[in-house]
């Protein structure tokens, strides 16, 4: 009798001891968010992410709930969804009773953009960047789209930082999240590559014409109240040749034109097109020379008493 009692005894033991090996017990104890406070725009959606522990439990163990429903709420998954300006709590509360709380700053959308440029001339290929303010608070939040009306002439970065392509006009805009949007017009002058002129004074006149030795140069000046700017340059007979100005304000581009005279100071072409960026003169050389590019500008007319900056590039066959 007493042995059986004994084996009865060890086969209570032994089964107490394979239960307690088979089963591990979850002690909820502890956990955390990735973070104690976020702010938010208003209609958008940022979720909290539950950081296990080692003895942790379930994501679904969690309750989830806003102290201020107006604010913003919470679904069962910890997404938070903001509702209206202003600031909540939302309280994420283990089956145990433990919690964890977000502090939640609900920020308004934004009202107006505006950037620090309105137009831009690049001459070359040196990068430039536009800066955006965000309106009513210009927060770190408001987050800013770049695009580039036409990306064969300039491309622009998530920064804002614009890379001229190929020569022409485009328009770089710049979108909030909402939709507000603000617009620069930027101009692309031709590259100047080796051979650059600084126009400088004076060059008034025939006699005081700067010469342009190499087809390709680019000649980068300063267009002022009744200044007339001449450029001298020698040609061949036969030979196409062509000049585009560009001036630094597209608005500005109507009250410009060119002139090509001879050595007799007799006009024997003027500009033949005017586009969205550029005024150009195209002629045929008829006969080899001397002859002398002028800058004209219609000073009587234009809005600007003291004119405005201009790029020329001259190339011939």
């Amino acid at each position: 009798m007493e042995t059986i009692f004994i084996k009865i005894i060890l086969l209570f033991a032994i089964g107490f001891i394979f239960y307690s090996c088979g089963t591990e017990e979850i002690v909820n104890d502890s956990f955390e968010f990735n973070m104690n406070s976020m702010e938010i725009l208003v209609d958008q959606s940022k979720q909290i992410e539950v950081i296990e522990i080692p003895n942790g439990f379930p994501r679904e163990n969690i309750e989830w709930r806003s102290s201020n429903d107006n604010i913003a709420v919470v679904d069962s998954r910890g997404k938070v969804k903001a509702i209206d300006i202003g600031t909540t709590q939302i309280i994420g509360e283990a089956t145990n009773g433990l919690k964890q709380t977000v502090n939640v700053k609900v920020l308004p959308l934004p009202t107006s953009i505006s950037l620090d440029q309105e137009t831009l001339l690049f001459v070359g290929t040196e990068s430039k960047t536009l800066n955006a303010s965000v309106y009513p608070q210009n927060q770190a939040l408001y987050e800013v789209t770049w695009t580039s009306s036409d990306s064969n002439i300039l491309r622009i970065d998530d920064n804002g930082t614009i890379t001229p392509v190929n020569p022409g006009e485009a328009y770089i805009t710049a979108s909030t999240i909402n939709g507000k949007k603000a617009t620069s017009v930027v101009n692309v002058a031709y590259d100047p590559g080796e051979y650059v002129i600084d126009e400088g004074e004076p060059n008034d006149s025939y006699e005081t014409a700067t010469e342009i030795i190499y087809s390709g140069t680019t000649i980068v000046g300063e267009n002022s109240l009744y200044d007339l700017d001449f450029f001298k340059l020698t040609l061949k007979a036969g030979q196409p040749l062509s000049i585009t100005l560009s001036p630094e304000y597209s608005d500005d581009l109507e009250y410009y034109g060119i002139g090509l005279l001879n050595d007799n100071d007799v006009f024997i072409a003027t500009d033949s097109g005017i586009d969205n960026s550029f005024v150009t003169l195209e002629y045929e050389v008829e006969v080899t020379g001397t002859y002398y590019i002028l800058v004209l500008y219609d000073y009587e007319n234009s809005p600007y008493s003291t004119g405005d900056g201009y790029s020329i590039w001259v190339v011939w066959g």
